[in-house]
């Protein structure tokens, strides 16, 4: 017999079920206890609970496509509003006494947006308190969650579990807690949370199924949300882009007819909207631009490759009365397919940017004129590539073109030896690794000229770095002819130095500037006492006033005085000096200083003085005794004459001839032998001879 077991279950009576058993003809109606069916009628059992479960989650997913329906309703509404709906919904729906949806996202001062539901007012207290100790405390938020993450407290886990959080939620009257997380891939973006008193009933399985199912919906929301702010994020940065850029922006299409200007075209062009895009001026500039735009649009169709390709042009345009150079850059206009279908354009004024060129151009021409034609020897120096630029005077220094004079490095216009004994190799690379630390430095170096002639140069190395290379800018100039100088300065100082005649430099207040060691030997003074002094501290008072008065009349007519002064030496000795001073000139024919060139003439005027005593005495006696000489003499030459002519007599016979002639001999013998006493008498002259002042 086929029989048919119906189970009707009374919401209204939870623990009754309504049972109908039936066949054909007969039929049974009754009613049992739950757990009676479930004991006698297994499978009426299952089909009953089973079909308990289906209606209530088909009731939770009525539910949510009622929810989904009334958010459809309201396509203009804000994500703020829409989670309040849902909460709103959801907290009736679920018979809680409060619900929550806490949007991380959209923090403010580091606190979530809160959505919140309340069945009364008096839960309102219990808000922060149960956000607080539960989803804010340490541990509670997590950024990778599972799947099966979610929150379910009741009586039990309170009752049993030792969590602190949990604890905190039992003082503030929380029994029941259904709480899940809303993940966007791995980062959790919000939180949904339903809260029951004591002594309600614990959340089910259904009150799962409905989170999870709202969880989607919130999430579907929040991406829909994060897509809506980002479009509305960035249609605000174009339009601050648009309205700030300092450029004109301008779109083309492919006829060629401008369809937008940025609003900057007021500030950079004078023009409206409407006067660019219709007005004559805006007119004139397009029809300037579309032959090159014309043939920009046929390359760009065309164009092969990837890449983009951008135009560059300047046109001239008039604002206000006022001449400007507009530049324009122009790229292509694609689609979402990457179909052409017009130009960008963005056009900059560039006037000033312009004459910055000119002026800088300028600047540049005359630097370049200052490095061609200074007269200090420039070089430009790469580290590797050697010499890259330098000017005349660095070639002709080395007599050298220009062309020359780059095509050699520093060591081949080098010696092998430098002056101090070094390798020019060596401390060529000494100096590179110094610029190259950023020091300045400065050198004399000695070059070979194109002759192979040394050169003395005063070097400055100094580093340039430019975005590209590091650099070292080389000043020189010949100092030979001043090292010359210096060295023959240095052996005319050592000759002064050295020199037995005394020097004296005064200035025009006759203060002493300078001595030479031969003033201190002469007059007995150190440097120390003599420097700054008048010369008349070594006047004695023995020389004429007329000779310093004809000395000065010479020296203030710039003309140079000879003279003889008796001066004293320190230790009060007198001396003479044989003196010669002169002016000297500056290089513009001024007066600056007086030269004294002295000699000590003191032993030389003893000598002439006892040379002229002893001439005296010789005349003297010279002239006395030939005197007294020429009688004896007479007769004897007249006794000669006599003796020869022979004639004798008894008074003059020859014997007695002979015996006169011996007595004239023996008188001028006597008188020669008197003038040589006299004459050895002066011995002190002789002595005075012998040390011969003037090197006879």
């Amino acid at each position: 017999m086929e029989k048919a077991i119906i189970a009707i279950y009374n919401p209204s009576r939870k623990d009754r079920v309504w049972l109908q058993v039936s066949c054909v003809p007969a039929c049974f109606r009754g009613v049992l206890h739950a757990h009676a069916s479930q004991s006698i009628f297994p499978e009426i059992s299952e089909r009953i609970e089973l079909s308990h479960k289906n209606q209530r989650f088909l009731a939770e997913e009525d539910f949510i496509i009622k929810l989904s329906n009334g958010l459809l309703q309201n396509p203009k509404a804000n994500f703020a509003f829409q989670q309040q709906l849902i909460i709103n919904k959801v907290g009736e729906h679920c018979e809680t006494d409060a619900a929550f949806i806490i949007d991380i996202q959209n923090l403010q001062k580091g606190r979530p947006e809160i959505s919140s539901w309340f069945k009364n007012d008096s839960l309102v207290a219990n808000k922060e308190a149960i956000l607080n100790s539960f989803i804010f405390s340490d541990g509670r938020i997590k950024t990778n969650w599972l799947e099966k993450d979610y929150y379910k407290v009741d009586r039990i886990s309170l009752l049993e579990e030792k969590d602190v959080h949990l604890l905190e939620l039992s003082k503030n009257n929380v029994e029941s807690l259904l709480y899940f997380p809303v993940i966007r891939g791995k980062e959790v973006v919000a939180f949904i949370m339903l809260h029951r008193e004591i002594n309600r009933r614990s959340f089910k399985d259904n009150d799962k199924y409905l989170l999870n199912r709202v969880t989607e919906l919130l999430l579907s929301l929040c991406a829909q949300n994060i897509a809506s702010n980002r479009l509305k994020e960035s249609k605000a940065q174009l339009n601050r882009l648009a309205s700030n850029i300092s450029d004109v922006v301008w779109l083309v299409n492919l006829n060629l007819e401008a369809k937008y200007v940025s609003s900057s075209s007021k500030d950079v062009l004078g023009l409206s909207h409407s006067e660019f895009l219709e007005g004559e001026k805006g007119l004139a500039l397009q029809e300037e631009l579309k032959p090159a735009l014309a043939k920009f649009i046929k390359k760009l169709v065309l164009k092969k490759s990837t890449d983009k390709l951008t135009l560059a042009l300047q046109s001239p345009f008039v604002k206000e009365g006022k001449s400007l150079l507009l530049s324009h850059k122009i790229q292509g206009d694609y689609d979402e397919k990457g179909k052409l279908i017009g130009l960008i354009i963005c056009s900059s004024d560039e006037t000033e940017l312009h004459q910055t060129f000119l002026q800088l151009q300028e600047h540049e021409d005359k630097y370049r004129s200052l490095f061609e034609n200074s007269p200090l020897g420039l070089m430009l120096f790469h580290p590797i590539k050697g010499i890259l630029e330098c000017n005349k005077s660095a070639a002709s220094a080395l007599k050298y073109t220009i062309d020359e004079l780059k095509r050699h490095s520093i060591e081949e216009l080098s010696p092998e030896f430098q002056p101090n004994g070094l390798k020019s190799a060596d401390l060529i690379q000494e100096h590179k690794k110094l610029v190259a630390q950023g020091k300045k430095i400065n050198f004399e170096w000695v070059h070979l000229d194109s002759e192979g002639k040394p050169v003395t140069m005063d070097v400055h190395l100094s580093a340039i770095g430019t975005k590209k290379e590091n650099l070292t800018l080389a000043s020189w100039h010949d100092i030979s002819k001043e090292r010359q100088n210096e060295d023959r300065l240095f052996r005319l100082n050592t000759a002064v130095e050295n020199s037995p005649v005394s020097m004296v430099i005064t200035n025009l207040n006759a203060q002493i500037e300078y001595v030479n060691p031969a003033v201190i030997k002469t007059t007995g003074y150190s440097k120390e006492e003599l420097l700054g002094k008048n010369p008349r501290v070594l006047q004695s008072g023995n020389t004429p006033k007329k000779s310093y008065q004809e000395m000065w009349n010479s020296l203030t007519q710039n003309k140079e005085w000879r003279g003889v002064f008796c001066n004293k030496r320190k230790n009060g000795e007198l001396y003479w000096e044989r003196v010669h001073i002169s002016p000297v000139l500056n290089g513009r024919g001024e007066l600056t200083h007086y030269l004294a060139v002295k000699e000590d003439i003191t032993l030389l005027k003893q000598y002439l003085e006892a040379i002229e005593k002893q001439n005296d005495l010789l005349k003297e006696i010279a002239w006395t005794e030939s005197h007294v000489l020429r009688a004896p003499l007479a007769r004897l030459l007249g006794l000669l004459q006599f003796y020869r002519e022979g004639v004798f007599d008894d008074e003059m016979s020859p014997e007695r001839v002979l015996q006169l002639m011996e007595e004239s001999a023996l008188e001028m013998d006597g008188i020669i032998e008197n003038i040589n006493t006299q004459t050895y008498q002066q011995r002190h002259i002789q002595n005075l001879i012998k040390q011969n002042p003037l090197n006879f």
